[in-house]
């Protein structure tokens, strides 16, 4: 039987853990048995009934998959997938459970040096983070970059990956309680309850601002993020939806604000935008399953390194639920739905 923990309607208080027959996989799809997946905020707006859109009960929980393949279905094409290959995949939906049938087209094999866990976590932020920085912002070396944000999953992402293009200067928000990591990192750090944003940067680069700004929050920070560029900076926001901000209101507010700082650019010479990776990652395009394949080698080449985390077991991951609500977790928890050696 297949271990499912799913949201029966819109309310969290919904979460159970249930049981169905494992499925047979059909045409081009492979069956995989999961061995990790994530629990993200976006996890809980789903269903607490905040997400931007609409989702249909009942839903299973989990952004990103990393698991093995253990049956294939007829395929139309010969593949070179076989069982036993560590892939990974962008679900969206659908982590939290033991098995998942899936595209047979749409996978990112897992090279054999990269652990499992880590892998998951590459998946998501890390292919936002990279099309942000090179096809959206396309950072040159020896710019400056604010990231509002710096700490979180997509931010780190955006940090690690911005290390590896020569000569770039970054800035970052985070809590005060973040800031020796950050500094670790080549990241000026700024305390984004109490320092004054745009007098620090100001400060920091001789009152010259900064070429590009990405802005994980959006609303009120995107005016900052737009305001501490130079003149000819661009800012790029990609967050929208807020935990605890009704939705309609969280975009009505985000759209009236790009409006705002877009006819502010009229004179001061500054770009605006928003980037969502959703659409690309839902049905996994060839341009994202491309980037999460150079981030899966950069990690093994060890130009990407990642802080150790805490995993979550299974069989506790109804627990994660209120660590969000309360702060104690943030960003992205890694679910362990497998033992690796199992």
């Amino acid at each position: 039987m297949n271990q499912i923990i799913e949201a029966s309607h819109l309310s969290p208080d919904s979460l159970t853990k249930t049981t169905k027959p494992i499925q047979v996989p059909g045409l081009d799809q492979v069956r995989i048995r999961i061995k990790y997946t994530t629990f993200t905020m976006n996890d809980i707006q789903k269903i607490t009934g905040r997400y931007y859109q609409k989702k249909s009960f009942p839903l299973i929980p989990g952004y990103e998959i990393v698991g093995i393949i253990d049956a294939i279905g007829d395929v139309t094409t010969p593949t070179t997938y076989k069982i036993g290959d560590r892939v990974a995949v962008t679900v969206q939906e659908g982590g939290l459970q033991q098995y998942i049938n899936w595209d047979i087209h749409k996978l990112i094999l897992v090279p054999d040096e990269l652990p499992e866990k880590v892998a998951v976590r590459l998946i998501l932020p890390f292919a936002t983070a990279h099309m942000l920085i090179h096809k959206v912002a396309k950072v040159q070396p020896n710019e400056s970059v604010y990231i509002n944000g710096a700490s979180g999953s997509v931010g780190t992402a955006l940090v690690l990956l911005l290390k590896l293009i020569p000569g770039v200067k970054i800035y970052g928000t985070c809590s005060a309680s973040k800031f020796e990591s950050l500094r670790l990192n080549g990241v000026y750090p700024i305390d984004y309850k109490s320092d004054d944003i745009y007098t620090k940067i100001q400060q920091a680069t001789n009152n010259q601002g900064v070429d590009v700004s990405f802005d994980a929050i959006s609303g009120n920070t995107f005016c900052i993020s737009h305001n501490v560029l130079k003149t000819g900076g661009r800012c790029i926001g990609f967050g929208i939806f807020q935990p605890n901000v009704n939705p309609t209101i969280s975009l009505a507010h985000t759209i009236g604000t790009t409006i705002l700082e877009k006819i502010k650019s009229l004179w001061t010479n500054k770009t605006s935008t928003f980037y969502s990776i959703e659409d690309d990652y839902i049905n996994a395009s060839e341009e994202v399953l491309k980037v999460i394949h150079t981030v899966f080698q950069l990690a093994v080449q060890g130009d990407l390194t990642l802080p150790d985390v805490d995993v979550t077991l299974f069989d506790n991951a109804m627990e994660v639920y209120p660590k969000f609500l309360d702060g104690s977790a943030s960003g992205l928890v890694v679910i362990q739905i497998f033992n690796p050696t199992d």
